[in-house]
């Protein structure tokens, strides 16, 4: 990792005032005295810097040592990067200096307690839940959510109005509302989309714009 004292214009990434910096490497986990703790001692450097905000990695307990093949979502204290009351602590030290955290949670995938025959960790232990089955990894059957969901219909309208009006990970976003109720957003110059059961927009829709979809607590308008 670039020490501190030799960071440039290179090492953050600046939007609109915002100035992140990724707190961890491939080898943070190795830390003697725990990656948390160590990183306790450049709080006031960061700030000096003028970092606004620090991603933190993956805190939960992990076959893998950086954090990316957790077990235990919830069990804080059993990471290579230091305990639950070192991560609060960490985190309090930043809060003091206005510095925000991000949290790296990985949810894609997650590894069982045991590794089976093929060494896949997909050897779940612990009592059964009994409201629910625990999830089958072994079981190669398509989960059919998006048809029994009936989600089918409206997944394919958002995907052919964002195909349609060139939506993708270059487009420009801006945000109008963002309320617990409420989540407005216009994507490039031609599409508005919103979220939230909230159906009182006031003048946030203008005119030339009409309804391309809707459904449930969710509404999409295309400029005409």
């Amino acid at each position: 990792m670039t020490p501190l004292g030799e960071l440039t214009r290179k090492d953050h990434k600046t939007l609109k005032g915002y100035r992140g910096w990724l707190g961890f490497n491939w080898e943070s986990c190795n830390k003697a005295e725990g990656w948390h703790n160590s990183l306790k001692n450049s709080v006031p450097d960061l700030s000096n810097a003028g970092i606004t905000h620090v991603w933190l990695p993956p805190s939960s307990q992990s076959v893998a040592p950086q954090g990316y093949m957790p077990d235990r979502l919830y069990d804080l204290s059993a990471s290579r990067y230091g305990s639950q009351d070192e991560l609060k602590s960490l985190i309090g030290d930043l809060k003091q200096k206005g510095i925000k955290c991000l949290a790296d949670i990985v949810i894609n995938h997650r590894t069982a307690e045991k590794q089976d025959e093929r060494g896949i960790w997909s050897i779940f232990e612990g009592d059964d839940f009994e409201p629910a089955p625990d999830i089958d990894h072994l079981n190669p059957r398509f989960y059919d959510h998006f048809f029994d969901w009936g989600l089918k219909e409206e997944i394919g309208k958002l995907a052919t109005i964002r195909k349609n009006y060139g939506i993708g990970s270059a487009s420009t976003v801006n945000i109008l509302a963002s309320d617990a109720d409420l989540y407005v957003a216009a994507i490039n110059d031609n599409l508005i989309m919103k979220i939230g059961p909230k159906t009182d927009l006031g003048n946030l829709i203008p005119s030339n714009f009409q309804v391309a979809t809707s459904g449930t607590d969710h509404c999409v308008w295309v400029k005409m």
